[in-house]
């Protein structure tokens, strides 16, 4: 039975550079954005994974509001979508929270039995494209902090990284520093 399960394909948007995808080949973004079939789309029991992480985001989304760090009426979907022209690239993206005072808030969940990204994590060093990712947002927003929050699964391991402009379109949370913003989107274009 278990040989039978399939997944459909989502439809990808093809408008826009996604906030996450800071870090991702280029190569992959360009067959995206032309519309390119996967050659190697993910099986069901691999979206099973995803699920339980948007899950893990979700309730950790929930904390935060209960901690009053995020507005209890704070949505993804109405308050967290943002879509920016930058030097005429189109740049979209849902960001997990805002803070109270308009700080961006990425979330991120991991497994708990990747003893290597944990080992990093612990040692102030979350994982580049997770950073990229919140320091896109934050030069959308135009902010100066904003907070990276990564938890296991099964919620033993626990992180938080506050993130920082450091001037010059660089960004940093614990001890990694991102590329330069406005090269990246020139990439992109």
């Amino acid at each position: 039975m278990l040989e039978r399960l399939i997944t459909k394909p989502r439809e990808s948007d093809r408008n826009s550079i996604h906030c996450s995808d800071f870090g991702k080949p280029a190569i992959d973004l360009y067959f995206r954005m032309v519309g390119e079939p996967e050659t190697n789309p993910a099986q069901w029991y691999e979206k099973m994974k995803w699920g339980a992480g948007k899950g893990v985001e979700l309730e950790l989304l929930q904390v935060l509001k209960d901690s009053g760090i995020v507005p209890e009426e704070y949505n993804q979907e109405e308050h967290g979508h943002i879509e920016k022209v930058v030097d005429g690239l189109f740049i979209t993206g849902n960001m997990d929270g805002l803070t109270k005072d308009g700080q961006p808030v990425e979330i991120k969940s991991i497994n708990n039995k990747n003893m290597f990204d944990i080992e990093k994590y612990a040692n102030n060093k979350p994982r580049e494209n997770y950073v990229g990712q919140l320091a896109m947002y934050m030069h959308l927003l135009g902010t100066k902090t904003g907070h990276l929050f990564v938890v296991s699964v099964d919620g033993l391991s626990r992180f938080y990284f506050e993130c920082n402009n450091i001037g010059n379109g660089n960004y940093q949370c614990g001890d990694v520093i991102t590329f330069k913003i406005k090269p990246t989107y020139r990439d992109w274009e």
